[in-house]
C-alpha cells in the first residue's frame, strides 16, 4: 500500500509539473514590458528575434502565462475515438511582468526555436480551433491596416495597447 501511495505522489507531482512553463523564475530586475518595447525598437529583425528568445529563455514571462491549461479534445482513427489532452498558454507569449507586459508578435522560425527550447509544440489549426472555442474570454480581432510600417515595433506596441 506504501509503494502505491508513493508511485501515486510522484506520478502527481509529476504530472503537475508538466502543467507549467519550464522557464526560470522571472528575476524582478528584468525588463518590464515598456521596457522591452523601447529595446526592440532598435533592433533589426534578427536581433530582436535573438533578443525575444533569450529574454524566454531567462524566464521574462509574466507569472500568469505560466500556468498552463488543459484542452480536451478527441479524435477517431480507424473507428476508435480517443480522448487527448494537451495544455496551453492561456494568452498569446508576452514578455515582461504581470503588470507591464508586451505580448510579443514573432516569426514562425522564433515560435518553432521556442518550443523546441521548451519541449513543446506548435498547434495545429484545429488545434487553434479548439482553443479559440474553449477559451474563457473571447476577444474582438483588432485589425491592423496593411502597411511597410505594419511589422515594426511600435505598431506592435500600439495593437498590444488596442487589445
Amino acid at each position: 500500500m506504501r509503494k502505491w501511495f508513493t508511485f501515486l505522489v510522484v506520478f502527481l507531482s509529476v504530472y503537475s509539473f508538466s502543467q507549467t512553463l519550464p522557464l526560470p523564475n522571472r528575476n524582478p530586475q528584468a525588463l518590464n514590458g515598456t521596457q522591452i518595447v523601447a529595446k526592440l525598437t532598435q533592433l533589426s529583425l534578427t536581433a530582436r528575434e535573438d533578443t525575444v528568445f533569450n529574454e524566454i529563455k531567462n524566464g521574462n514571462v509574466p507569472d500568469f502565462l505560466r500556468t498552463l491549461v488543459p484542452v480536451y479534445d478527441t479524435i477517431v482513427v480507424s473507428g476508435i475515438t480517443y480522448y487527448v489532452t494537451y495544455f496551453v498558454t492561456p494568452d498569446f507569449f508576452a514578455l515582461g511582468c504581470d503588470s507591464d507586459y508586451f505580448l510579443c508578435p514573432m516569426t514562425p522560425l522564433l515560435a518553432q526555436k521556442i518550443a523546441d527550447y521548451m519541449g513543446f509544440s506548435l498547434p495545429t489549426r484545429k488545434m487553434s480551433d479548439k482553443i479559440w472555442k474553449n477559451a474563457t474570454v473571447k476577444m474582438a480581432p483588432q485589425t491592423i491596416p496593411p502597411s511597410s510600417q505594419m511589422t515594426t515595433v511600435p505598431v506592435f506596441a500600439n495593437h498590444d495597447s488596442m487589445v
